[in-house]
């Protein structure tokens, strides 16, 4: 009995654990139907983040996305992959983008 509660208690904390959001507030650099970038606050960094069922954008946005918006972004952490950004600027567009 008590290595199923064991085994129950380390599945659980399995799921919670990868289930994390994390909060990006940035300048919107692009956006497509997939993905939006996000130079951070500071400039220091920008993100690419996957636009999943679960990733939420205030205010919302939709392409063509207006560059230089002031965004929130809510998402799963496994969703956004953070860059480091040495000129403190948007990343260039992707062409087709």
């Amino acid at each position: 009995m008590k290595m199923k509660i064991l085994i129950c208690a380390a599945v659980a904390g399995c799921l919670l654990g990868c289930a994390t959001t994390e909060t990006i507030k940035g300048t919107l650099c692009s956006c497509t139907t997939t993905q939006v970038t996000v130079l951070e606050d500071g400039g220091a960094h920008y993100d690419i983040i996957q636009r999943t069922g679960t990733t939420i954008i205030q205010p919302p946005v939709t392409p063509p996305c207006k560059a230089g918006t002031t965004v929130q972004v809510t998402c799963n952490s496994g969703d956004a992959q953070r860059k480091e950004n040495p000129t403190g600027t948007c990343p260039p567009t992707p062409p087709g983008s």
